[in-house]
C-alpha cells in the first residue's frame, strides 16, 4: 500500500497499475498467491517502463516476499522465492530506495508465538529517477486498521519557502472566542497619519493572530501528532519482541488513544462548521 507520492494521492492494496505522466512512470504492484512468483516477476519485467531506461520510473508495492532472512519474524522465509526475487532485482538493474520508519511492513496481527512479521512492501527505482528526484526516499508508516503499513514517499530535503505571506484562515471566524479576541487584540492607539496607523495596527494584529492560531487551532494537531508518535514507538517495540503480550497490549492501548485523538479532532471541526 502506498500513498502520498508526489502530486499523486492514491492507495493500492492489490493488483497492478501503472501511472504515467509526460516525464515519469510509476508502477504499483501486488503479487498474490494465485500466481507463481517467477511468473509475476516475468510479467513485471515485460512492463513498458523496463524498456525505457532513460525515463525516470519507480516500482513499488507488496511483493509478497522478503529479500533477506532478517526481514521476517515468526516463520523462516522461503529461500527459493528469495533467490528469484534477488535475481530479478539484479537483472533489472534496480536500486533499493532509502527508507525510514518501521522495519516490518506486514503483520498477521496474531498474538504470542503465532505472530508473524515481514517486510513485504518496498520501493525500487532506476538511475534516471534518483537523478531527477535527488534525495527521494520513503517512510514506512504505522499499521493502523490494516495488516500492511503505508509507504509515504517524498524528496527527503525540501527547502522551505522564504517570506511566506500571511493568509487569513476563514476557519478562525467559526471559533466562538474569535470576535472577543479581535476586540482585545486591536491596538487602542498608534501615533501617525491615518494610513500609517491602520497599517501599523494590522501588522500588530497579524502577529497576535499567529500566536492565537498556534495556541488554539495548532494544539489539536499537536495532540494527534503526539499520539501518532507514541503509537509508532509502541508498535516498533511490539515488532522487536513479537511474543511479548505486554508490548502487544500497550500497542493496542496506544492505537486506541490515537483513534480517540483523531475522533476528537473530527468532532471539533464538525462543531466549528455547525457554528459558522
Amino acid at each position: 500500500m502506498f500513498e502520498g507520492f508526489g502530486k499523486y494521492k492514491t492507495k493500492y492494496n492489490s493488483s497492478s497499475s501503472t501511472i504515467r505522466s509526460s516525464s515519469i512512470l510509476v508502477d504499483l504492484t501486488t503479487f498474490t498467491p494465485c500466481f507463481q512468483f517467477s511468473t509475476c516477476l516475468q510479467l513485471l519485467s515485460l512492463n513498458p517502463m523496463f524498456i525505457q531506461p532513460n525515463l525516470p520510473w519507480v516500482v513499488l508495492g507488496d511483493f509478497n516476499v522478503v529479500l533477506h532472512n532478517d526481514e521476517k519474524k515468526g516463520l523462516p522465509p522461503r529461500r527459493s522465492s528469495m533467490l528469484e526475487f534477488l535475481n530479478w532485482y539484479n537483472n533489472c538493474d534496480l536500486q533499493l530506495s532509502d527508507r525510514v520508519g518501521l522495519k516490518y511492513t506486514w503483520c498477521n496481527n496474531q498474538h504470542g508465538s503465532g505472530r508473524i512479521l515481514a517486510r513485504l512492501d518496498r520501493v525500487f527505482y532506476n538511475q534516471a529517477w534518483i537523478q531527477k528526484f535527488g534525495g527521494w526516499r520513503y517512510k514506512v508508516g504505522s499499521r493502523e486498521g490494516s495488516d500492511h503499513a503505508p509507504l509515504l514517499g517524498a524528496v527527503a530535503h525540501i527547502p522551505g519557502p522564504h517570506n511566506v505571506p500571511f493568509r487569513f484562515n476563514q476557519a478562525w471566524t467559526s471559533h466562538k472566542e474569535f470576535k472577543d479576541f479581535i476586540k482585545c487584540s486591536w491596538p487602542p492607539y498608534v501615533e501617525g497619519s491615518p494610513i500609517f496607523r491602520m497599517n501599523k495596527k494590522l501588522r500588530m494584529l497579524k502577529e497576535s493572530l499567529k500566536t492565537w492560531n498556534l495556541s488554539v487551532f495548532g494544539n489539536i494537531e499537536q495532540v494527534v501528532n503526539k499520539a501518532q508518535a507514541v503509537f509508532a514507538l509502541a508498535q516498533a517495540e511490539a515488532d522487536n519482541d513479537p511474543t511479548n503480550d505486554r508490548c502487544k497490549t500497550e500497542m493496542e492501548e496506544k492505537e486506541e488513544a490515537l483513534l480517540l485523538a483523531r475522533k476528537n479532532r473530527s468532532t471539533f471541526w464538525k462543531m466549528m462548521s455547525k457554528d459558522s
